[in-house]
């Protein structure tokens, strides 16, 4: 693609518009770039003709380059403001009508050009033969126009390819620290819910009440809350996790709501173990489950059941999370926060491959999330899938 079809479909910027002066700079810098190639041609030719007549001098070259200017501005100027239309307007042509039209709009810019150079020579020179001197300069001009704009193409081509890969690699890196700036936000977030005064008050009023009763499960649920906020601090440091951990840090929450809840909370973890390799945002599928712990287990006196679910279907993986709860949609949510906050995190990773769909009904409420299928480079997870029983659980 050439450096007109590229201006043809480029955006004029990043996800802002232009300053004036950006603008300005745009507008004028192809035609002082096309007065500077005119001036070096009529430099180059006129040395070139001048250094094949012996015993010319100065001045001869002076006026040697006078008539090359006129020359190159008269057909420099009418292809510089051709040309750019017609790769423009051919550029969703077959190759073949498409280079034979630009080639045909060459040739006719160059005899137009020759044409008005010869009239301004017309006019400065007495006893100027118009015609003899046409078809002379347009045979010189038509050899020295189309490698000229061949080596222009080329070189704003490879310009162009190259602002095109600096503009790639700009809007990478943007998605990525936004990607890792909303990242951020959501690990900071999760971590204050986990801080919250009520949710830390009850793990230790849980805490208190097991230490004679059961030390060892007092222990265990310390030891679950230590691993929690220890993996929303340490996952700042990767975009996606293993499934196998995230799921780990799903049981743990469960477990530690389940002490609160007691016999209103009923949970289950249903996920292949060919699927634990799988890569997924850090507390992606803990911000879900807590949201059914939030909208189905707290609100009601007998409680809910929550299911944890992953399949995978083509490409895709599919994780679900199923509650019998009363049910709830999207203008219920919190913008900023738990699921809103997760789509925003799920569009800067994965762009449109995401989806995140929310199928609510009485009695059966499903949050259906959808990702890309991708492999983590670690395989400790598929390794040691089954000896680990945080990775499938039954009802519980």
């Amino acid at each position: 693609m050439s450096t007109y079809e590229h201006r043809a479909c480029a955006e004029p910027g990043i996800g802002h518009s232009p300053s004036t002066a950006s603008r300005v700079r745009s507008r004028f810098a192809w035609p002082l770039r096309a007065v500077l190639m005119n001036f070096l041609a009529a430099c180059a030719v006129s040395l070139l003709v001048w250094s094949f007549r012996p015993g010319s001098g100065w001045p001869q070259l002076a006026v040697q380059f006078g008539y090359t200017l006129i020359y190159s501005n008269c057909i420099g100027g009418i292809l510089c403001a051709a040309m750019p239309q017609a790769f423009i307007r051919t550029a969703a042509w077959p190759d073949a009508r498409k280079w034979l039209t630009r080639l045909a709009v060459l040739v006719l810019g160059t005899t137009v050009g020759s044409m008005l150079a010869g009239l301004f020579m017309w006019m400065l020179i007495v006893d100027y033969n118009y015609w003899s001197e046409f078809w002379v300069s347009l045979r010189i001009s038509l050899i020295i126009a189309i490698p000229v704009s061949a080596f222009v193409s080329a070189y704003e081509v490879y310009k162009t390819k190259l602002e095109a890969s600096a503009i790639q690699l700009k809007t990478k890196e943007l998605e990525r620290e936004r990607a890792l700036k909303l990242a951020t936000e959501a690990r900071l977030s999760s971590l204050e819910s986990r801080l919250q005064p009520h949710f830390l008050f009850n793990t230790i009023n849980s805490v208190s009440s097991l230490i004679h009763e059961d030390p060892v499960r007092a222990e265990q649920l310390l030891s679950r809350m230590a691993a929690l906020l220890r993996f929303s601090l340490d996952s700042t440091r990767t975009r996606l996790v293993p499934l196998e951990q995230e799921l780990r840090i799903v049981k743990d929450y469960l477990e530690i709501e389940k002490t609160r809840f007691e016999s209103r909370l009923q949970y289950e973890i249903d996920v292949p173990e060919s699927l634990l390799g799988a890569a997924v945002p850090p507390l992606a599928i803990q911000t879900l489950v807590e949201n059914s712990i939030k909208y189905a287990v707290a609100p009601r006196r007998q409680g809910a059941s929550v299911q944890v679910r992953a399949r995978q279907q083509n490409d895709a993986l599919i994780v679900s999370i199923i509650d019998d709860g009363p049910g709830f949609d999207s203008s219920s949510l919190i913008a900023g926060h738990g699921i809103d906050h997760l789509q925003e995190r799920l569009a800067a990773l994965f762009k449109d491959a995401a989806q995140l769909e929310i199928i609510g009904v009485p009695g059966n409420t499903e949050v259906r999330l959808s990702m890309p299928m991708l492999a983590t480079q670690s395989t400790t997870a598929q390794n040691n899938a089954a000896a680990s029983p945080a990775l499938s659980t039954g009802p519980r």
